[in-house]
């Protein structure tokens, strides 16, 4: 895994000064005082640093005495002498008639002059007259101007070394500089200055963009016209939610000019977030009591019924996320109205933004209603609430007249999202979709509520009915609401977003996102993003999860540790009803297993007890006990193939329950994880199964848990008192005082945390499979012998590469004539099993059928831990037709080993030297897999060669 970077590391990179002095912070390359509240834009920005750095240099920086905001860097006093640590001072001009006015160019003062003191001719104040030098803080329009000493200006001037080159210096001059010397030092300030802009300046979009910039996406979603000749830096400024702290909002400077957010005005603000929130709870309950016809009605977009349903989010931290979203939607229309009046400016002309008159008088109500808002009088808060959901219903059934959909507030703000808000570039249509999804779902279930409320809305001014009064809810949603504000097609700001997304969709699925993936040099590191896997420190975390989770599970036996063979446990597929396992069926004799871990603890050397010492003994076993099923989240979790989403992980079922089949099986002497529900079922709405096999470790301890463990800890929770249900939680991720239910998400991700400090396993739908994995085209919907073996293949090589496949029954069958090949495990590579090392065969093959393997080779070959065989699957129907001809094998660990994880040694013996028979037509996806394997080892080879890399 990734290191932190060390203190003296992150001191090295630290470009910011403190300047107790002047109480700011100050950056050394940049040559800028910056205000506290910018120093994490500063560095991400301007220095690209990446989080581990710019954090702790944030975390210390803040907590100084500095200037907060850019309105707390005041100008220096005039006529001092230059700063030394500030750029060169540039010449300029002064207001004669106030103290305060400066500029770098005399036409600026003239104006002044005309608008402010109405001087609209003096002979005596003229461009030499009110000559001088100038400096500032911040090196861009934001800074403000103060006059420093002629005197003490240092000029540059030119000398000859001794290879005749001319060189720069810098040189102090008591007299003024000569008229050639400050037009020499005017061109250069103006030329600094120009740079200075293009580079921190104001971040607009004046021109149209190029033919060869313009994409498709560009041209379509029409963002370059919507904001030409715009700030974008404000307007993506303008749509941050308000901070928690009472501090003034800086949006950025337009025309020379600082606009700001008072931190008034961003307390009503937070007030108003607050109301939202409670908006978008009070519409969730409507959600969740509308009938499913309905909310499939809700979920379309065409003339047609969609066939699911329109849900609420799963996941919190996705439902805060779409929250957020209206959040900023608010706090962005509500702010910019506020600053542009404030400040007397257009608010079209700043940010394209057109609002009617109908809603700037409902927002006025809203703020000033907000302002005065007690936060104890709960009539004033739901009164508020009822006119914001009325004043988002006004937005979101804002239909277009003239077809000129940026008009409508939220098709504007969609533009808003549009643009990054750190590197102020429009987002890829792959990146876009996400929030234009989370903007789609506010609307729908905000029109559910305008169409059918399930409570009415009594302190508005005309009030609005609850769903129940009216006579037909069929027809006023699909017959009124539905094609007027919902449908594809229509003026309304739902319609545009839906067109939109479908757009959007399709070129995300054409481009693909940009990769975040590298390999180093030696191909041992893994770089994602801004993180750094090492494949050593992810086969460690893999070991560490695995032993400790089966050092736990050895503890909670009592001493106890039968070498369980799984083969001879009978399990079935197809058995399903309600409590059934394989702990049920009668050969297994596992239906009263608890009672040898009972009697061992309440025995006089087990000490346990209800009362008394061996009380506390009992409870810290029930804790041990919660402690290995969090431990064994993590180890079934990594190791037992393509890590599965949390979702589908934490609610694996040892029992099958009424409504849904159980996960864990037995079979052919492997335990096996089924899954039905994935993210692609979600989806596509088809039947995915996925299976998973843990290592062989985890295997044994998941057995002993579920026989052992898991029906005594039961036992001594309910003999304890410490739970009062009756019945058995099927839920394998659960602790003993959960009577119901499983993991949340949350305490998934702490398991994680806690254990470790084939792609189809993945669960993605056949469109990605087929596009990122290059997987074959077809849903593996039924679950035969021929797809658990694929699966187990899948497993398989995973464990390969972890060093976790001890015992696992592997057969190799090698090409005649060659002397020797490997079974274990070498440095990794991208592809693992694909790759064939020098001292490697090329044809060595895996056959697998029926739970019985075999192999077949050419003379004895030894197989070191050090080493390792390509393999490739058969089909199950080719390798029917070897069995008769298996070879048999014995494994024997290796002696030295100190750990159960080390894979084992194998020796193989051949038993029939006859020539083998024809394969046969191998099937087509076979073929291209081993057509695949050939141009990818050769591709390797060649950039290993390329490189230097052994």
């Amino acid at each position: 895994m990734s290191q932190e970077p060390t203190l003296d590391y992150i001191a090295a990179c630290n470009p910011i000064l403190h300047l107790p002095e002047y109480k700011m912070l100050f950056c050394k390359p940049c040559q800028n005082a910056i205000p506290s509240q910018e120093l994490r834009r500063h560095l991400q920005v301007h220095h690209s640093q990446k989080k581990p750095i710019r954090e702790p240099i944030v975390l210390e920086m803040q907590s100084l005495p500095v200037a907060q905001t850019l309105k707390e860097l005041p100008p220096q006093p005039d006529n001092q002498p230059p700063l030394s640590f500030l750029p060169r001072p540039v010449p300029g001009h002064y207001c004669p008639r106030c103290v305060f006015y400066k500029a770098t160019n005399f036409k600026n003062v003239r104006a002044h002059l005309n608008t402010e003191h109405k001087i609209f001719s003096d002979p005596s104040i003229t461009a030499t007259s009110t000559a001088c030098f100038l400096q500032r803080w911040i090196q861009s329009p934001r800074g403000k101007w103060w006059k420093v000493k002629a005197d003490a200006v240092p000029i540059k001037c030119h000398s000859i070394d001794g290879n005749g080159n001319f060189d720069v210096l810098e040189c102090t001059t008591e007299a003024n500089p000569t008229d050639e010397e400050l037009a020499m030092m005017k061109m250069e300030v103006e030329e600094e200055q120009r740079l200075v802009d293009e580079e921190v300046g104001s971040a607009e979009q004046t021109l149209e963009l190029e033919h060869d910039e313009n994409t498709e996406w560009l041209r379509t979603s029409e963002w370059p016209r919507w904001f030409q000749n715009r700030p974008l830096h404000i307007i993506a400024a303008a749509s941050a939610t308000p901070s928690i702290q009472d501090l003034p909002l800086s949006l950025g400077s337009w025309a020379g000019e600082e606009l700001v957010s008072p931190a008034v005005q961003e307390a009503v603000l937070r007030k108003l977030v607050g109301v939202t929130d409670h908006v978008l709870q009070r519409c969730e309950e409507t959600l969740r009591s509308t009938p499913r016809s309905l909310r499939c009605w809700i979920k379309s977009s065409t003339t047609d019924v969609f066939p699911r349903p329109f849900e609420e989010l799963q996941r919190e931290s996705s439902r805060q996320k779409y929250h957020r979203t209206c959040r900023r939607f608010v706090c962005y229309v509500f702010r910019v109205h506020l600053v542009t009046r404030a400040y007397g400016l257009s608010l079209y002309e700043i940010f394209g933004l057109q609002l009617s008159r109908d809603q700037i008088r409902m927002m006025d109500f809203m703020y000033n209603t907000a302002a005065e808002l007690d936060a104890q009088d709960a009539t004033a808060f739901a009164m508020l609430a009822e006119n914001m959901f009325q004043l988002l219903a006004m937005f979101w059934t804002d239909i277009s007249k003239n077809g000129k959909m940026e008009a409508c507030a939220l098709v504007h703000f969609t533009g808003v999202l549009g643009i990054h808000s750190t590197e102020l570039a429009y987002r890829t249509a792959y990146a876009f979709t996400p929030l234009l999804s989370s903007l789609i779902w506010i609307g729908r279930l905000l029109l559910l509520e305008y169409a059918l409320p399930l409570q009415p809305y009594s302190y508005l001014k005309l009030p609005w009915p609850a769903r129940a009064q009216y006579p037909d809810q069929v027809s006023r949603l699909v017959g009124q609401i539905h094609p007027k504000y919902m449908r594809k097609g229509c003026f309304s700001p739902l319609g545009y977003m839906c067109e939109r997304m479908h757009h959007a969709r399709t070129i995300a699925n054409r481009e693909g996102p940009r990769t975040n993936i590298s390999w180093s040099a030696h191909l041992q590191v893994l770089s994602i993003a801004d993180q750094e896997i090492s494949m050593p420190g992810l086969r460690q975390a893999a070991h560490l999860a695995v032993a400790r989770t089966e050092q736990r599970a050895r503890e909670l036996m009592l001493g106890l540790w039968p070498d369980v063979d799984l083969t001879k446990i009978k399990d079935s597929l197809v058995t399903h009803r309600p409590g059934h396992s394989f702990l049920s069926e009668p050969e297994n004799q596992l239906q009263m297993s608890f009672k040898v871990l009972s009697r061992r603890a309440f025995s006089k050397d087990g000490g346990f007890s209800l009362k008394g010492p061996g009380r506390k003994r009992a409870i810290q076993y029930l804790k041990d006990r919660d402690e290995l099923v969090k431990h064994m989240f993590g180890a079934i979790h990594i190791p037992s193939g393509m890590p599965a989403r949390g979702e589908e992980l934490r609610v694996i079922r040892w029992a099958d329950t009424i409504a849904a089949p159980r996960n864990i099986f037995v079979l052919q002497g492997r335990m096996i994880l089924v899954f039905s529900y994935n993210k692609a079922t979600t989806v596509s709405n088809k039947s995915f199964y996925i299976v998973r096999f843990p290592c062989p470790v985890i295997s044994q301890v998941l057995f002993h848990y579920l026989t052992n463990i898991r029906p005594f800890s039961d036992f001594l929770a309910r003999q304890l008192q410490l739970t009062l249900a009756s019945s058995t939680n099927p839920h394998l991720f659960t602790l003993h005082d959960t009577a119901t239910g499983c993991f949340s998400s949350n305490a998934c991700l702490k398991s994680l945390q806690l254990s470790t400090q084939g792609s189809f396993q993945t669960g993605h739908t056949i469109q990605t499979h087929s596009r990122s994995y290059a997987l074959e085209d077809a849903y593996p919907a039924k679950l035969q012998p021929d797809l658990i073996d694929r699966y187990y293949q899948s497993s398989l090589l995973w464990h390969r590469f972890l060093l976790l496949s001890k015992g696992d029954p592997v057969l190799f069958q090698c090409e005649e004539g060659l002397e020797g090949a490997s079974s274990g495990t070498v440095g990794y590579s991208p592809d693992l099993h694909l790759v064939a090392q020098d001292n490697e065969p090329e044809g060595v093959e895996i056959e697998v059928s029926s739970g019985e393997v075999g192999a077949q080779a050419t003379a004895e070959q030894e197989c070191s831990q050090q080493e390792r065989v390509p393999v490739r699957k058969q089909s199950t129907r080719i390798a029917s037709r070897k069995r008769k001809r298996v070879d048999t094998f014995e494994d024997t660990a290796s002696e030295d080993s100190e750990t159960d994880y080390v894979p084992v040694q194998r020796q193989f013996k051949q038993t029939d030297k006859k020539e083998r028979e024809a394969n046969g037509k191998r099937d087509i996806a076979l073929e291209k897999l081993m057509q695949m394997q050939e141009e990818l080892s050769k591709m390797i080879a060649a950039y290993q060669q390329e490189r230097g890399v052994a």
